[in-house]
């Protein structure tokens, strides 16, 4: 039986134009015109994300499904890396644009850990069937948009004082070798401050962020801080062999947390996924939902700005050894 009659016609985008675009100009790649951008300068360490935005316009019809490059080039003319998208986030293929159609494209370009610090330029071309679109009224095929300079940092490669010692793996390349833990506010409305140590054996696949977690009871997170390693200044893929990260995270304490004792458990995930780094305690077992327990942390039921609890260490994994470049070194227990 048939019951009606449906028509499907070509989607297009159907976001407006903006009234004001970033870095707005009218650069003519073929059919399409690129009409803003962001961003026009970046300053950036090794392994970090560049957020970019492009905003198009086609002039004529496309006549083919073009991919969007971005190139970042050295003050050498060397090209360091480059990524391919499609022009506009989301499935709406140039081909099928109409004359006058706009679209919006957010990129990620995610920089290569062994990025060398120094000045750099961020270009982008058009590519075609038959290779590199002709950028109108210049001589290239790739138009600079904006000058990048790559930052390095301090690193540490000296075993420093910890309170406690820990003894676990994370992935390959990290090991968390120990903590410090400031209770002196474990009340609530008031805070608990943990600073891991890592000691890296080389770079991490991806710049994995930090979980530490304060657990019920009943394995529910009570409070939590989530954040990049260093509070943003060490990125996991930029970890160099032998290199000890310390890392700090204060665990806000909501009003309403009553009193009693809390897990502290830390470990390391992939945000975009949200799929954990697998954890190892020191003889190689897989912890459970592989996140590290630390320490129980007494929660105070008394007012703010009375004395906090302290925490109580959870039992150690064991001693192992860890070989650094210039000292082996037993870890006690």
């Amino acid at each position: 039986m048939t019951v009606g009659q449906v028509t499907v016609q070509r989607g297009q985008p159907r976001s407006p134009i903006l009234s004001t675009l970033p870095n707005a100009g009218a650069t003519t790649f073929g059919e399409l015109v690129l009409m803003g951008h962001t961003p026009a300068s970046a300053e950036v360490q090794p392994g970090e994300v560049i957020h970019m935005e492009t905003h198009w316009q086609a002039q004529a019809r496309p006549q083919a499904a073009y991919t969007l490059l971005v190139e970042l080039v050295s003050a050498s003319g060397q090209v360091a890396n480059s990524w391919q998208f499609a022009p506009f986030t989301g499935s709406h293929s140039t081909e099928l644009w109409q004359q006058g159609e706009y679209a919006r494209g957010h990129h990620l370009l995610v920089l290569p850990s062994g990025l060398a610090p120094g000045s750099y330029r961020l270009q982008m071309a058009l590519l075609g069937p038959e290779g590199r679109v002709p950028i109108a009224g210049a001589q290239g095929e790739a138009w600079p948009v904006a000058s990048v300079r790559v930052l390095d940092r301090t690193r540490t490669f000296e075993m420093p004082l910890m309170e406690h010692s820990l003894h676990a793996r994370i992935g390959r390349q990290a090991r968390l070798l120990g903590y410090d833990l400031d209770t002196s506010q474990a009340h609530p409305s008031g805070q608990v401050s943990v600073t891991l140590y890592w000691y890296a054996d080389g770079p991490m696949v991806l710049p994995f962020k930090v979980f530490t977690h304060l657990l019920s009871e009943d394995g529910t997170v009570a409070a939590q801080d989530d954040g990049p390693p260093g509070k943003g200044c060490c990125p996991a893929n930029t970890w160099a062999t032998g290199e000890v990260i310390a890392d700090e995270h204060v665990i806000p304490l909501g009003a309403d947390l009553p009193p009693g004792t809390l897990a502290l458990v830390v470990g390391l995930y992939d945000e975009p996924t949200s799929v954990r780094v697998p954890a190892y305690d020191s003889s190689g077992n897989r912890l459970v939902h592989d996140r590290v327990p630390v320490a129980e942390v007494e929660i105070s039921g008394t007012a703010p700005g009375s004395e906090g609890q302290q925490a109580v260490p959870r039992p150690e994994f064991g001693s192992f050894a860890i070989y650094l470049p210039s000292v082996f070194r037993e870890v006690a227990p």
